[in-house]
């Protein structure tokens, strides 16, 4: 593993380093709400860099898809991908009834519970097989061909 060179883990923070202008060869900077910002390995940031203007991208409004873990996302395409090869790329988005995912995504997720990581029979993650199933009724309901089997006051008559 490569460290600085008091030692500090690479990615870590390093408080001699910081005190240098650097953390593991990044230029530091330090944020008005005591942030740190890590510029390229070996850049050398000018006074005048600094002043520069910077680009604009107004996207504040737009939804921040990096929140979302990577693992997360891998699990789920990995999901994706095991239905794939069953059934064909896109063959969810002709919809199934709602109960059908519900009850996928809770038997998934109860084995998991359970302590199973993993789905015997194609040894897909069982929480990336929950995404999956949710991400399948979100399309389906977006698409219109969900078919909504969901309980509705009266259906007990």
């Amino acid at each position: 593993m490569s460290s600085c060179k008091h030692g500090a883990a690479m990615n870590a923070l390093c408080m001699e380093c910081s005190k240098e202008g650097t953390i593991n060869g990044h230029v530091v900077s330090i944020t008005k709400n005591g942030g740190v910002l890590l510029g390229a390995p070996g850049a050398v940031t000018s006074p005048e860099e600094q002043k520069a203007p910077k680009a604009s991208k107004n996207d504040q409004a737009k939804i921040d898809l990096s929140l979302i873990p990577y693992i997360a996302q891998v699990a789920e395409a990995k999901a994706f991908q095991v239905g794939e090869k069953k059934y064909g790329r896109y063959n969810y988005c002709k919809g199934h009834k709602a109960s059908q995912l519900i009850a996928a995504a809770q038997r998934h997720l109860l084995a998991w519970f359970q302590g199973e990581e993993n789905d015997p029979v194609d040894g897909q993650p069982h929480l990336g097989s929950v995404r999956a199933c949710m991400a399948m009724l979100l399309r389906q309901q977006e698409l219109g061909t969900m078919i909504d089997d969901r309980f509705k006051p009266g259906d007990e008559k």
